[in-house]
């Protein structure tokens, strides 16, 4: 029932990873399956860095699901956090269905 994490710019913030059951708890209360959603974090662009030699300024994070996915660029993993739980309880079932999928919660953050 977990979300599945990948990451090519470092692990995930411990505060991200402490909380991350409660997301997924929250996540199953409204009828999301978190174990079909992928979280991958990369570095920003080069746009989004500092000077050549500093760390980046931010990180990207792409949420898939199923076919659909979209990408953020968030300061840290814990500002992602905040951002998806927001997105997960602002979420609404597809007018002809009776529950929301993970294609769902995609679906309604591309289409900003």
């Amino acid at each position: 029932m977990q979300i599945r994490l990948q990451s090519s710019a470092g692990p995930f913030d411990s505060g991200f990873i402490d909380s991350l059951n409660d997301l997924e708890s929250t996540m199953v209360r409204i009828g999301l399956e978190p174990n079909q959603f992928v979280v991958s974090k990369t570095f920003a662009p080069f746009g989004e860095r500092g000077p050549l030699d500093a760390e980046p300024l931010a990180c990207e994070y792409t949420v898939f699901a199923g076919r659909e996915h979209f990408t953020v660029t968030q300061a840290d993993d814990l500002h992602f956090l905040t951002f998806f739980w927001q997105l997960c309880l602002s979420a609404k079932p597809h007018k002809s269905a009776s529950t929301l999928t993970a294609s769902d919660l995609v679906t309604k953050f591309a289409s900003r």
